[in-house]
């Protein structure tokens, strides 16, 4: 049975094996991924989480059992599920409360980094060029880093005492930052939400915060 198919991962659960010979039992469970062996688990186990998948694609699961000896089941019948195929990013906002500028956006893929990319002078000759503004400020997970060096040079230097992250409820994730940090030219920013799991990257277009 499959359940929970989300756009990298779904769910597989079957029945528990028993083996026939006497003095044997199910030592192991293989799990195939399109006719692949993909993994295999413990005779203790009846289920497990699959990750690592791609979104908006079918796959085909069968599971077989194996003994103490190595002895094979034949394969389950194949079930299939398509991955999902949510926007990368959504819902994105900035806006300030209590001296503070406040960044939100829901990521809806498993992301090893989530940026924010804060352009503090609507300037997008300054900074680093990303997305059509130039960010003197980045937010990387949980740290905060400004822009040094040339404006095309990756350089930045970590701005210590600051932890921005404030939650990641559901894939909801709010940043907040002192605008007493966040030093630059003028009253607006431009701020661009970016996601990568180091193949692929996803970038939305700016978002206007006015600070004062």
């Amino acid at each position: 049975m499959v359940s929970d198919v989300g756009p990298t991962s779904v769910k597989l659960t079957w029945a528990a094996a028993t083996d026939a010979d006497s003095g044997d039992y199910v030592a192991f469970y293989d799990v195939y991924r399109n006719g692949v062996r993909e993994l295999s688990l413990p005779g203790t186990l009846t289920g497990v989480t699959l990750g690592g998948l791609t979104p908006n694609t079918s796959y085909g699961f069968t599971v077989r059992a194996r003994d103490t000896t190595d002895r094979a089941s034949a394969q389950t019948a194949t079930v299939s599920a398509t991955t999902t195929n949510p926007a990368p990013i959504t819902n994105p906002t900035a806006a300030v409360s209590n001296g503070n500028a406040v960044y939100t956006a829901t990521f809806n893929l498993p992301y090893t980094q989530r940026h924010v990319f804060i352009d503090t002078d609507a300037n997008y000759q300054t900074g680093w060029s990303v997305n059509q503004i130039g960010a003197e400020f980045m937010i990387e997970n949980n740290t905060l880093f400004q822009k040094t060096g040339a404006s095309t040079d990756w350089s930045w230097s970590q701005v210590p005492g600051v932890s921005p992250l404030v939650s990641t409820d559901n894939g909801r994730y709010q940043w907040s930052v002192p605008l007493s940090v966040l030093t630059g030219s003028g009253n607006v920013q431009k701020v661009v939400f970016h996601g990568t799991d180091g193949s692929r990257n996803d970038y939305l277009p700016a978002v206007t915060l006015t600070t004062s």
